[in-house]
């Protein structure tokens, strides 16, 4: 019988928005209160702050969610209004959850004294109690850090990888740790089916029976891993229009769409002194056939893509900042309907505002620029070295045929 449990690893509320210059951050916290009253609809059983949910202001996140009832769980730092850990039963069976942090994702949070994560993690195990499987979501944590934590004791766990950038997995035919990565954000949701045993030692990854069936290689070893173990099922389900919207959730959206074209249209100050945007047009003068060039490209149809979109992106200012060029960055336009000229990810976008530039070297293109809004959050499968290439102003592109390849989504 299916005993199922919910987990949120963090960053539900806050996203790498926040770290951008022109964020709207009225916007982002109004946009974490809609979120949190999603979670106090649908209680996680365990719930972890994440280093973007910490970028809040003022320890936003930990109050939006004591509001709603939920204790979120930070294990390595002592913050307010949080617990080092939370112990819960599922089907008999006894878990534990932590969540850790890099030194790094924990910089300017106040108060936040920093502990070793391998030390808070023993710490908390002690405290707890006895557990039969330990459930560790990381965040900010490089790989060797968490191969320490993977290989440290011989108790079963489950590490979550908050960041899902590194290049590390579950070993071996059988293994104590689980190595998993969460969803995209908003996109997928993951489901991990745990088939449990007692007195098994070890994980087996269902997808090895098959790979070696499939082949007819070492089945009679693979056989004997899952029968000595504890068989686990990962499915990704890709949240598309098959699944019909929550009516609750739906009305927290709407409420939230209202407020930000109802409390967001007031220009934003001028920045002194700051380099003004000037626009594609006045770039042409003298770069026509790059100007030329760019107007056969996705970059220049992204105000279109908004016009397209049925929810209004056209008034939302967090999608305007994106698909208009320099909305609310010193020098840019500081109201929506100030974006006339500027619309589409124009020539300035990527080579910042137009000033004196001799040389070659003015305005090259750089990851960090790209990533403010091909983020995480927003695109996850972004890669710089292979999108360039795709968005270059320096040839032209048959129509249709420059929008980088990407997998296709899974059935």
């Amino acid at each position: 019988m299916p005993n199922p449990v919910t987990v949120d690893a963090g960053d539900m509320l806050g996203s790498s928005d926040l770290r951008r210059s022109n964020a709207l951050v009225a916007q982002l916290e109004k946009k974490a209160e809609i979120m949190a009253e999603f979670m106090k609809l649908h209680p996680p059983t365990a719930a972890g702050l994440g280093d973007m949910d910490l970028l809040l202001r003022g320890g936003r996140a930990v109050t939006l969610l004591s509001e709603r009832g939920i204790t979120p769980i930070v294990t390595n730092a002592a913050i307010p209004g949080t617990a080092p850990h939370a112990v819960f039963a599922a089907g008999g069976w006894t878990f534990l959850a932590v969540n850790v942090f890099s030194r790094k994702a924990l910089a300017g949070v106040d108060g936040a004294a920093f502990r070793d994560p391998l030390e808070a993690i023993d710490a908390e195990r002690a405290a707890a109690g006895p557990v039969d499987i330990v459930l560790i979501s990381t965040h900010g944590l490089d790989e060797a850090a968490l191969r320490r934590i993977a290989e440290r004791g011989d108790f079963l766990k489950i590490l979550v990888d908050g960041d899902g950038t590194v290049n590390l997995r579950s070993a071996g035919l059988v293994t104590r740790t689980l190595i998993v990565t969460p969803p995209a954000r908003g996109a997928e949701l993951h489901v991990l089916e745990l088939h449990l045993r007692r007195g098994a030692p070890t994980w087996y990854e269902a997808k090895r029976w098959k790979t070696a069936f499939d082949r007819n290689e070492n089945v009679e070893e693979e056989a004997l891993g899952a029968r000595q173990s504890h068989i686990v099922r990962l499915r990704e389900l890709r949240l598309d229009s098959t699944y019909p919207n929550d009516p609750e959730a739906a009305q927290l959206q709407k409420a939230y769409k209202d407020w930000s074209r109802g409390n967001l249209t007031a220009a934003a100050p001028e920045v002194a002194g700051a380099t003004p945007y000037l626009g594609a047009a006045a770039c042409s003068a003298c770069h026509a056939e790059q100007h030329a060039n760019w107007l056969t490209s996705f970059h220049a149809q992204a105000w279109t893509t908004l016009e397209k979109n049925e929810d209004g992106g056209t008034d939302d200012p967090e999608c305007v900042s994106c698909h208009a060029t320099g909305f609310l960055l010193p020098g840019g336009p500081r109201r929506i309907e100030d974006t006339v000229p500027f619309r589409g990810v124009q020539c300035e976008s990527c080579h910042v505002p137009r000033g004196p530039h001799p040389g070659t070297r003015f305005g090259k293109v750089k990851e960090e620029t790209c990533v403010t809004c091909h983020s995480e959050t927003r695109d996850p499968e972004f890669d710089f070295k292979r999108y360039v290439p795709w968005s270059t102003c320096r040839k032209a592109f048959e129509p249709g045929k420059n929008r980088i390849p990407r997998p296709d989504p899974p059935k």
